[in-house]
C-alpha cells in the first residue's frame, strides 16, 4: 500500500512538469508566431513603400529629376497607408541606388549619379516586446527589420552600323553575290525586293510565337532566344512572322530556300535582351533586312567567303574577286539603361568585325595613250574593319515640364584600315599586309614591257567616341537615326580619293621607249591619270559602299538608330 503511494506521487509530478513544458512551448509558439506576423507586416509594407516610391517619383512618373527628398516622402507616405508608425525619413531608411544581375543574382548598389538611379531599398524598423507570454522571464525587446528593393523597367531599343535604306540597281550587283556568297546557294532579287527587306519589321514576339509554331523553340521571348537553328530555318520564321500579306514574304522565303550553310546558330549570339524577363521586349520591332545579313554573319564567323562580282567600271573592266573573312558576326541588344554593378554598360550593340581583300582584273581594260599601252594583271585592295559598338546610357521620359523623352546613346565607330596590297593570311586578324602583284605593262604593241609595282599610302580611320541624344515627342516620333563620325558615303570618298592621290607607280624596263616618243613619266601619268585613279574614285560607290552596307558596317562613322523606348510596371527585385 505505501509502494502505491510513493508511486502515484511521482507519477503526479511528472504530470505537472509536463504541463509546465506544454505552456513554456505554447508560450513559445504564440510569441514566434506574433513576431513572424510583425515581420511579415514590415516586410509587406516595405514591398509597398519600395513599389510606391518608384512609381511616384521614377524614371517615367512624371517628374523632371530624381531626388532624396522625393523619394524618402513617397516612402513614408505609403508606410503610413499601410499603418507604419515609424518615420522612413528621420530613419534614413530609404536610399537610390543602381540594380544589376551579378550571377544570376540582384546586387544592390547605393549611391551613384541621380541620372543613373534606377532602383530604391527601402528599410522598415519595429522594436516588439520579446514575449507577451514568458514576460519577465525572458524580458527586453527584439528589433525586428525588413529590407525591399525596387526598380524601374524602362527598356531601350536601338540599332548601330550602316543601314542598306534606298538600292539603286548598280547596288543589287554587289548585294546578289554578297548574299550568295554568305547563305552558300543563289540569290537574285531586285533593287526593289532588297529595299522591300530593308523596309519591314518583324516584333519579338511575333519571331517568338513563329519559332514555337515551327516546333524550334518555346512559346516565349526568352525560349526563343535560347533556341538554335540553320539560317534557313531561322529565315523562314521571319517569313512565317512577317505573313504572306506582307511584301517581303516572298522574298524572304527565296532566302530560306537559298541558304545553305548547315551549321545551327544560337539566336542568342544575334539578339540580346539584357532583362531578366525578356518577355518585357516582345513587342520590339527588328529589322528584316538587319535580321538576314546578320544571321548569315553568325554563321560564317572564322571561315573566309568568296565574291566573284561583274561590275560596271572605266576601260571596259568588270570583274571582280572579293574575299571576305568574318572575325565576328553583329549583336542586336535591347534592355536598361546606364551601367551594372561591374561598371559595364547593360545595354550595348555592336557591327560585325572581318577583312576584306579585292582583286581587279586589269587584263581586260582598253588600251590607254592613244592605244600604245595595254595593261595585264590584277590591283589588290584591302579593307581590314573593326567593329563599332553603341551603348544605352540614359532614358529620361516626358514629363509635366518636358512633354518630351530624352535617351542618350554612346557610340563607338571602328578602326579601319584601307590600302593597296594584300594580307600576308586574311584569316589571321594579327597578320600583316605585303604589296600585291606587279603589272605587266606592254607599250607599243609589245615593242616595249615593262613591269609596274602599284603603292600609296595606307588610309586608316580611327576609333571615335560620341554621344547621341535623341528627343521623342509626338513631332518627333521613332524610330530616330543620328551618325556619329562621317556618313558612310563620304568618308569611303575621302579615304579611297585619298589612295589615288597617293598613288605610287615603280616601273622597270622601257629602254627602247624613246623610239616611240615616250619616257617612263608619260607611262607613269597614263598609268595613275587614266586607269588606276579613276579606278579607285569608282570603287567605293560601285563596290564598297554597297558591299559593306550589307553588312551593317561603316567606314569612319556608326549609324546608330533609336527604334523604340519601352516602359514596363516598377518590380521587386529577388
Amino acid at each position: 500500500m505505501i509502494q502505491l503511494q510513493r508511486h502515484t506521487g511521482a507519477v503526479s509530478f511528472s504530470a505537472i512538469g509536463a504541463l509546465a513544458m506544454a505552456v513554456i512551448f505554447a508560450a513559445l509558439a504564440i510569441d514566434v508566431g506574433r513576431l513572424g506576423w510583425v515581420a511579415k507586416q514590415l516586410q509587406d509594407t516595405a514591398d509597398l513603400a519600395a513599389m510606391d516610391t518608384m512609381t511616384d517619383a521614377g524614371w517615367c512618373a512624371g517628374k523632371t529629376a530624381l531626388s532624396q527628398a522625393e523619394l524618402a516622402a513617397a516612402a513614408q507616405a505609403s508606410a503610413q497607408r499601410n499603418g507604419y508608425t515609424g518615420d522612413l525619413v528621420a530613419e534614413n531608411a530609404v536610399e537610390t541606388g543602381t540594380l544589376s544581375t551579378v550571377n544570376g543574382r540582384y546586387a544592390f548598389v547605393p549611391g551613384g549619379p541621380m541620372a543613373e538611379v534606377n532602383a530604391v531599398r527601402v528599410t522598415t524598423t519595429q522594436t516588439v516586446p520579446s514575449s507577451l507570454v514568458a514576460g519577465g522571464w525572458l524580458g527586453g525587446d527584439t528589433r525586428l527589420q525588413r529590407q525591399a528593393v525596387a526598380h524601374d523597367v524602362v527598356l531601350g531599343a536601338f540599332s548601330a552600323g550602316s543601314f542598306l535604306g534606298s538600292v539603286s540597281s548598280d547596288d543589287s550587283l554587289v548585294l546578289n553575290p554578297v548574299m550568295s556568297g554568305l547563305l552558300g546557294g543563289s540569290v537574285s532579287l531586285s533593287a526593289v525586293s532588297y529595299e522591300g527587306l530593308a523596309a519591314a519589321e518583324v516584333s519579338l514576339g511575333e519571331l517568338a510565337a513563329a519559332s514555337a509554331a515551327l516546333g524550334h523553340s518555346a512559346d516565349s521571348v526568352e525560349g526563343f532566344l535560347n533556341a538554335s537553328m540553320t539560317v534557313g530555318e531561322f529565315l523562314q520564321v521571319m517569313a512565317n512572322a512577317l505573313g504572306s500579306g506582307n511584301a517581303a514574304y516572298a522574298d524572304l522565303n527565296g532566302l530560306a530556300m537559298a541558304a545553305a550553310m548547315p551549321d545551327d546558330i544560337d539566336v542568342g549570339d544575334l539578339i540580346r535582351v539584357s532583362s531578366d524577363r525578356k518577355d518585357d521586349a516582345a513587342e520590339v520591332d527588328l529589322n528584316v533586312f538587319d535580321l538576314v545579313s546578320g544571321s548569315a554573319q553568325i554563321a560564317n564567323e572564322g571561315n573566309t567567303v568568296n565574291i566573284p562580282l561583274t561590275l560596271n567600271l572605266p576601260l571596259g573592266l568588270g570583274d571582280v574577286d572579293v574575299d571576305l573573312h568574318l572575325i565576328e558576326g553583329p549583336q542586336y541588344d535591347i534592355g536598361l539603361p546606364g551601367r551594372d554593378a561591374g561598371g559595364d554598360w547593360r545595354t550595348q550593340v555592336r557591327t560585325g568585325q572581318g577583312r576584306l581583300e579585292i582583286s581587279i582584273d586589269l587584263s581586260d581594260s582598253l588600251a590607254i595613250l592613244g592605244g600604245l599601252v595595254e595593261v595585264d594583271g590584277t590591283l589588290k585592295l584591302y579593307a581590314d574593319f573593326a567593329r563599332a559598338s553603341a551603348w544605352l546610357e540614359q532614358i529620361r521620359c516626358a514629363d509635366a515640364d518636358s512633354l518630351a523623352h530624352a535617351v542618350r546613346i554612346g557610340a563607338r565607330t571602328g578602326a579601319v584600315d584601307l590600302g593597296i596590297g594584300q594580307f600576308d593570311d586574311i584569316s589571321d586578324p594579327a597578320g600583316g599586309t605585303s604589296p600585291g602583284p606587279a603589272l605587266s605593262v606592254d607599250v607599243g604593241g609589245g615593242l616595249v614591257s615593262l613591269t609596274a609595282g602599284v603603292s600609296a599610302v595606307t588610309q586608316v580611320a580611327s576609333p571615335r567616341d560620341a554621344r547621341l541624344d535623341y528627343t521623342v515627342s509626338q513631332a518627333s516620333p521613332l524610330p530616330q537615326e543620328q551618325t556619329a563620325g562621317t556618313p558612310l558615303a563620304g568618308a569611303l570618298g575621302n579615304m579611297t580619293g585619298s589612295l589615288a592621290s597617293s598613288l605610287d607607280i615603280t616601273l622597270s624596263g622601257g629602254g627602247l621607249l624613246g623610239v616611240l616618243g615616250l619616257t617612263l613619266s608619260d607611262i607613269d601619268n597614263a598609268l595613275v591619270g587614266t586607269l588606276l585613279a579613276p579606278l579607285l574614285n569608282v570603287i567605293d560607290d560601285l563596290l564598297l559602299d554597297p558591299l559593306l552596307r550589307a553588312l551593317g558596317v561603316h567606314v569612319g562613322g556608326v549609324d546608330v538608330q533609336l527604334i523604340d523606348i519601352l516602359r514596363r510596371d516598377p518590380r521587386l527585385a529577388g
